[in-house]
Order: structure tokens, then sequence, then C-alpha cells
């Protein structure tokens, strides 16, 4: 009886263990495919809060080094 309870609970024991690493497989995986969704969002939003910034200030951006070009040909045009 002994060894039959023995056998039996290296089975229980080894069917646990099974178990668990298929489960920690598996948390591995959704964990990974968490993180790269997480991160495929986080640089989609950035891109667009970029297209935003670059469609409202674009052209104030383009002014502005252009204003810093014409100074700085200015200034070199002084120099010579």
């Amino acid at each position: 009886m002994t060894d039959y309870l023995s056998e039996l609970r290296v089975r229980v024991v080894n069917k646990k263990l099974k178990d668990l690493v298929i489960g920690s497989m598996f948390g591995h995986w959704y964990a990974r495919d968490l993180r790269r969704r997480f991160l495929h969002w986080r640089d989609s939003a950035r891109k667009a809060t970029t297209v935003i910034e670059v469609n409202e200030g674009g052209p104030i951006v383009e002014e502005v080094l252009e204003a810093q070009q014409n100074w700085v040909n200015l200034i070199n045009f002084m120099k010579d």
C-alpha cells in the first residue's frame, strides 16, 4: 500500500510541476505580448503627438529657424 501511495504522490507532484511550468510559460508569453503592445502604443502616441506639433507649430518653427539663419548670416556679413 505504501508503494502505491508513494507512486501516486510522485505523480501528483510531477503533474503540479508540469502545470507550474506551463503556467509560467504562458505567463511569460502574456507579459512579453503585453509589453510589446504597450511599447507599440507608446510609439504610436509619440508619433501622433509629433504630427500634431508639426502641423500646429510647423510654420512658426520655420519662421523662427529662418530668422535665426538670417541673424547668423547678418553677423557673418558684418564680420566680413
